[in-house]
């Protein structure tokens, strides 16, 4: 097994992990965007290169020099499904912080 993400790396999947979003990258913008929408703008540098060497992140080519990068299999395993993004549920509200994850993504090697 390679090194464990860190928290910036942790960060930067969250948007993919806990809510499914791709980096969308076009030859018409300056910047990348979470799922297209341009309040969410976000760099993809050398933090994000290492990610997809690492297997958590993968680019798909569009064509006309669009691309995507999302999620692999192996960060969607690390979504926790015992809370709401990492906040747990009781009676219908929010109760406190899970103690299974940290904001919705499982600690690297967790079987649960």
């Amino acid at each position: 097994m390679g090194k464990p993400l860190n928290k910036r790396e942790r960060e930067f999947l969250k948007p993919a992990i806990v809510h499914g979003w791709e980096i969308e990258i076009s030859p018409f913008r300056k910047t990348a965007l979470w799922d297209g929408d341009s309040l969410l703008p976000v760099r993809v540098g050398t933090m994000a290169e290492s990610l997809i060497k690492r297997g958590y992140l993968e680019r798909i080519s569009m064509g006309f020099g669009r691309d995507i990068i999302r999620a692999t299999e192996k960060a969607k395993n690390l979504r926790c499904y015992r809370c709401s993004y990492g906040r747990t549920i009781k009676n219908g509200q929010q109760a406190g912080p899970c103690p299974h994850c940290d904001g919705g993504i499982k600690p690297e090697g967790a079987n649960h």
